[in-house]
């Protein structure tokens, strides 16, 4: 934690819990790469937390807006249920 704040990258890894197993609640910086490349390392390394969107079929990532919407949203939906 620091400044008070937790921090989450979003990355597409086989390490990184599934995101609707982190916590969202309180004060949280989430942290996105680009679509290429994801995460810079000592970004990734500086992450308290790293979470990924689970995918299946032949798809193996969402593009950077829809990522942002749907981890945005598990926020709200955390927030909201208290």
């Amino acid at each position: 934690m620091k400044s008070g704040f937790w921090t989450i990258g979003l990355e597409n890894g086989i390490n990184a819990k599934p995101w609707y197993e982190v916590e969202l609640i309180g004060k949280t910086v989430i942290i996105v790469g680009s679509e290429g490349r994801g995460l810079r390392e000592k970004v990734f390394k500086s992450c308290d937390f790293i979470a990924t969107i689970p995918m299946q079929g032949k798809t193996n990532s969402l593009n950077v807006s829809a990522a942002v919407s749907a981890i945005v949203f598990e926020r709200l939906r955390q927030v909201q249920k208290g």
